[in-house]
């Protein structure tokens, strides 16, 4: 499952959850999130590479 498709899961899930999400400005919601899963992904990496 690439990154797009879990951010568009986690902002489906907070909609159907009671967060007002404006759709408009969906692409910019889905960066935000693929950021923040490049992020815990690097940081797992390091947790597992024993960093």
């Amino acid at each position: 499952m690439t990154n797009e498709e879990k951010a568009k899961i986690i902002l489906e899930s907070m909609d159907s959850n009671g967060v007002q999400i404006n759709w408009n400005m969906e692409k910019y919601y889905t960066a935000g999130i693929i950021k923040g899963l490049e992020e815990i992904k690097k940081k797992e990496n390091a947790i597992n590479s024993g960093m």
